[in-house]
């Protein structure tokens, strides 16, 4: 019998088949990791969301929050309750903004009772309009992480935002909704009174403090952007960090806060012949906004 004309060509598509047969089955392997783990990654790829600040993102895994992952967000005591809640609502606006769902928001009747309702109005500044924005309130802790859990495998938010309740601090019930927001591919931002202790199934741990708001250069008796310290405590996959950063609700984007400009430097006043402090605030935001 004749073998073929072209024994390469023949030798090239054996090793083509090969490889398409290899590709096959590693793709089939990676569905069946996914639908045991629920992993995010293997079912679909990584949606961006971040903060657009190299600084920062450089600090998360593969410079991303993660959408199929649980977020932590805390103050740092308990004044700082209303920065952590801006805080969180900003990281809403990005996420709403890229998926272009509304926002779900779960509250604890005991926690509005405390903290008071949502603002409506200071949630329009952030960005969160109210056709953006979805929001419930439970009595017990226990059917908040119910309603949590199925608004996350759902998929019909963009985010899901709620109150953390104490047994959000145990690791099988962390599990289980880090395991909802993958299936659903919906991150969830839970809001806790003070920092979580322990190990948590939590992709990143914040905490929030409120820092020094400065006015624009043009009108220094306006009030200025809002202004937060943060503290990424914990990050699955990256590193930890401090920054301050300001919200610009007009753009809906964070900007870095020099650590300088809320500082004065040190002058001699040659009339008086005494020392004094100038302010560096006006001249430095100029420089920044130039820049």
């Amino acid at each position: 019998m004749r073998g073929p004309a072209h024994p390469r060509a023949a030798e090239d598509v054996s090793v083509a088949e090969t490889s398409q047969s290899g590709v096959a089955l590693i793709a089939r392997l990676k569905a069946r990791i996914a639908r045991i783990t629920g992993s995010a990654s293997l079912k679909a790829p990584a949606q961006l969301w971040n903060f657009g600040l190299p600084e920062i993102d450089a600090h998360l895994a593969d410079g991303n929050l993660g959408i199929g992952a649980v977020h932590e967000v805390a103050p740092f005591s308990w004044p700082d309750m209303p920065a952590a809640i801006g805080f969180a609502a900003s990281l809403g606006v990005l996420r709403q903004e890229k998926a272009r769902k509304p926002v779900l928001w779960l509250r604890l009747c005991a926690q509005t009772r405390e903290m008071g309702e949502l603002y409506g109005a200071g949630l329009h500044q952030l960005g969160l309009a109210r056709g953006r924005l979805l929001t419930a309130r439970v009595k017990k802790p226990g059917d908040l992480l119910w309603a949590l859990e199925d608004a996350l495998r759902s998929g019909v938010a963009s985010l899901v935002i709620a109150d953390a309740p104490s047994a959000a601090s145990d690791l099988t019930i962390s599990r289980r909704l880090q395991l909802a927001a993958a299936a659903g591919l919906t991150p969830a931002i839970l809001l806790s009174q003070k920092p979580m202790k322990g190990g948590t199934a939590g992709a990143t741990r914040w905490q929030v403090r409120a820092a020094p708001s400065l006015p624009p250069v043009d009108d220094l008796l306006a009030p200025g952007n809002p202004a937060w310290a943060l503290s990424l405590t914990r990050c699955r996959g990256g590193k930890p960090g401090e920054w301050s950063v300001e919200w610009h609700h007009a753009t809906h984007r964070f900007s870095l806060v020099s650590r300088l400009r809320d500082r004065t430097i040190a002058g001699f006043d040659e009339k008086s012949g005494e020392g004094i402090s100038i302010p560096t605030r006006p001249a430095l935001r100029a420089i920044e906004r130039r820049a």
